[in-house]
Parts: C-alpha cells; sequence; structure tokens
C-alpha cells in the first residue's frame, strides 16, 4: 500500500510538472497574446461571440496556481475590465488608452472567475490592502484599486434599480466570496490586523470597512427579501461560507465520533452539503479557525462574522430551516451547523429561545425538506463538538441537554425510539 501511494504521487507530481511545462508554453505563445488582445479590447459590435469565448479561456486559464499567477501578472488588466463606469473616462485619459465597457452582469462574470481563481489556487496576496492599510495604494494597475473596483460594482449590483435578481445574486456571491478570500488570507498571514482588545486603538482598514457594509447588505437582502429565489438562497450560502466549518478536515473527539465513524467515514455529511456551493468550489473552511481555539484567525473578523450572523438573525435561520424548499432549507442548515463550530455561535444558538429543543425533538424537530434529518444531526453533532473542546460552553448549555446532545449523536440521525410492548389483558371468553 505504501509502494502504491508513493507510485500514485510520483505519478501525480509527474502530472503537474507536464500540466506546469505545457501552460508555460501556451501564455509565451501568440494565441495567449490575441486572447488577453481580444478581452482588452472588450465586446465586439460586430461578433457578439468573439469576446465571450476569448473571455472563456481566459477564465478557464485563471484555475491553476500556475495560469492564476500568469494572468495576474498585470492586475491592471481586471481593473479595466471592472472599473466604473464613473471612473473610466479619467482612467482613459490618463492612460490614453480606451478601457472596454462592460455590463455589470459582465463586470460581475469578471470578478466571479477572478475570486475563484484566487481561491483554487491559493494566491491570495492580492487582497492584503483589504486587512493591511499601509498597503493601499493609489497606482490604477494595484491590488488596492483592483479591489476598490471590485467593490463597487458589486455595490451596483445590490442597489440595480431594475430588480433583477440575478445581478443581485451574481453580486451577493462576489461579496461573500471576496469575503471568504480575506479570511483565507488572514490564517495564512497570521494575523495581519491588530488583534487588540481595545477596540478604541484598534485602526480599521478603510477597503474592510467597506466590505463590512457590504456583507451587512447581503444579511440585510436574506433577512428581509420576502420573496423565495436565488438572492435569498445566494445571501445564506455565502454567509454560510464566510462564517465557515470550524471542524472540516479535522479528526473529532472520540465521544462525538462514535456514530460518524461507522456510518460516515470518509464521506462528507451529508451530501447535500457541496449542492449548496453553486460556485462548485471546495471551500476550504478549516482555514476559518476560531479564535477561542487557535488564535490564528483576527478577532476583527470574528467579530464580522458575529456581527453579519446577527443581522441576518438566528430566528430568521430557524424559520428558514423548516423550509419546504428544499435548497431554502439545506443552505440555511449549511448555515446553522457552521454557527455551531464556534463558541460565539455555541452561545447564540443556547440563548435562540425554543432551538435546542426543537433540534431534539426527533418527531417534529427536523424541517420536511429532503435529507433534514442527517443536516439537524449534522448541526447537533458539530455543536456536541464544540461543547467538548470548550469548558465555556458550561455557561450557556446545562449538564442535562448536554447530556441530550451527546445521546442524540451516539444515537444517529435516524434513531427512533423503540415501540412500549403491548400487554394483552386475559378476558373471560366462551
Amino acid at each position: 500500500q505504501q509502494q502504491q501511494q508513493q507510485q500514485q504521487q510520483q505519478q501525480q507530481q509527474q502530472d503537474d510538472n507536464a500540466h506546469t511545462a505545457a501552460t508555460d508554453v501556451y501564455f509565451k505563445s501568440d494565441l495567449y497574446k490575441d486572447v488577453i488582445s481580444i478581452v482588452r479590447s472588450g465586446p465586439s459590435t460586430t461578433d457578439s461571440l468573439i469576446w465571450p469565448n476569448a473571455f472563456e479561456i481566459l477564465a478557464h486559464s485563471l484555475r491553476s496556481r500556475n495560469g492564476f499567477r500568469h494572468v495576474t501578472q498585470n492586475l491592471g488588466l481586471f481593473s479595466d475590465l471592472i472599473i466604473s463606469d464613473s471612473k473610466k473616462r479619467l482612467s482613459e485619459f490618463k492612460k490614453r488608452t480606451m478601457i472596454p465597457s462592460l455590463s455589470v452582469a459582465d463586470r460581475l462574470s469578471v470578478i466571479h472567475h477572478f475570486l475563484l481563481g484566487a481561491r483554487r489556487s491559493g494566491e491570495l496576496q492580492c487582497f492584503s490592502p483589504i486587512l493591511d492599510s499601509t498597503r493601499v495604494s493609489v497606482n490604477p494597475s494595484s491590488s488596492s484599486e483592483l479591489l476598490r473596483s471590485i467593490l463597487e460594482c458589486c455595490e451596483l449590483g445590490l442597489l440595480d434599480n431594475n430588480n433583477d435578481n440575478q445581478l443581485k445574486a451574481m453580486a451577493v456571491h462576489g461579496i461573500c466570496l471576496l469575503a471568504t478570500c480575506v479570511c483565507d488570507l488572514a490564517v495564512h498571514t497570521l494575523n495581519k490586523i491588530e488583534n487588540n482588545s481595545n477596540s478604541s486603538s484598534r485602526k480599521i482598514p478603510v477597503l474592510f470597512s467597506v466590505l463590512e457594509k457590504r456583507l451587512v447588505d447581503v444579511a440585510k437582502l436574506a433577512e428581509e427579501d420576502t420573496s423565495y429565489g436565488p438572492v435569498k438562497i445566494s445571501a445564506i450560502v455565502g454567509v454560510a461560507n464566510f462564517v465557515g466549518n470550524n471542524y472540516k478536515g479535522k479528526s473529532m473527539p472520540s465521544a462525538a465520533n462514535n456514530f460518524v465513524g461507522n456510518k460516515y467515514k470518509g464521506k462528507s455529511m451529508p451530501s447535500a452539503a457541496n449542492k449548496d456551493n453553486r460556485d462548485n468550489t471546495n471551500i476550504n473552511n478549516n482555514t476559518n479557525k476560531d479564535t477561542n481555539n487557535t488564535g490564528n484567525t483576527s478577532k476583527i473578523l470574528q467579530d464580522l462574522k458575529t456581527k453579519v450572523t446577527a443581522r441576518l438573525g438566528m430566528r430568521c435561520i430557524v424559520k428558514y430551516i423548516a423550509s419546504p424548499f428544499e435548497d431554502l432549507a439545506n443552505a440555511s442548515y449549511t448555515l446553522l451547523r457552521n454557527i455551531a463550530t464556534h463558541t460565539w455561535g455555541l452561545e447564540a444558538i443556547a440563548h435562540t429561545a425554543g432551538l435546542l429543543e426543537s433540534l431534539l425533538d426527533r418527531e417534529n424537530g427536523a424541517g420536511s425538506a429532503k435529507n433534514a434529518y442527517e443536516w439537524r444531526f449534522a448541526v447537533l453533532q458539530a455543536l456536541s463538538v464544540t461543547i467538548k473542546l470548550h469548558k465555556i460552553s458550561d455557561r450557556y448549555i446545562d449538564g442535562s441537554t448536554q447530556e441530550r446532545i451527546a445521546e442524540f449523536v451516539k444515537q444517529g440521525p435516524h434513531y427512533k425510539e423503540p415501540a412500549a410492548p403491548q400487554v394483552k389483558i386475559a378476558t373471560d371468553t366462551r
């Protein structure tokens, strides 16, 4: 088995090297230069397919680490594509060059592929200005200007006067994807924001403040939008990804792993979790570590997660998990499960009247959506792990309720109480 694993690793390394060599050749070719030239020129008035096809090729190049590095060597390309119309004429005057004019939807598509490429490749340094005010630059080709353009474009999408739900959903997705990139970067750089307990002396970078406002807008949309549709789903999924599953990819305490270790070993549980990630990404939520556990994520980011969750409202989440619409219920359960992996989330759940009793009610507490029982179990399992890892849990959940949660997890999601034996009473019959 060890030899097979070594051979597989060697083969994977050879494949990676071959792919890197092939992409190096491509990025030096005239074909790549032509693609960049077409993308820079903007949508064609004579052939409507030229620009979308060229951009699709460019977006595909962003999906690998090597490709992302090559394409983003000039961040000015993305700034030009995303820049708002109000700044376009001034920028054209300074550069003496024409900048492509894209619709808000096209610009949001550019943002989507750029952020998705950053997450997949792990190339996150361009997001540093959001965490570190000393790295903000007014250079139009700098990452700070690109980030300003991204935030401005997403704001345009959120404030769309035509009530285009698809456009708003794209803007919501862009904001939350940017926020998860920032969380990943904060872990990799080990607290670029000062983790100072005295909030009055802590200087918040300007770009971070703008991101905070947009995230609160997203939570507001999820809570206030009465219609069931893509905006609400995107908002809840986006907040769930931003909050993060603190135990993703980690081994859980054995006492909480009795059931999962057998039935769900090596599987993601429940399978519907992957369905909510509409961008087809595997979000590495294990990078969003709890400040009370590892201290790697800045307290300011944890405060923001708490603030966004509070704006959405726990009662709103409780209402949505009981929704008959599967995607809305699954998205809300994803968020509740992720909240349960944080100590501040445990406190929020404990302080939501009736929530724990409802989750522990095997007859009626799960909801009517498909996979509701598995999702309810995932929430209680995460809560059980948080209780075992943090003594502070005793302040919010009493001992008897903790025992009920542990017993629920041990029994599994589909356990049913055995029926009481029926005693037949003898009667005089002829």
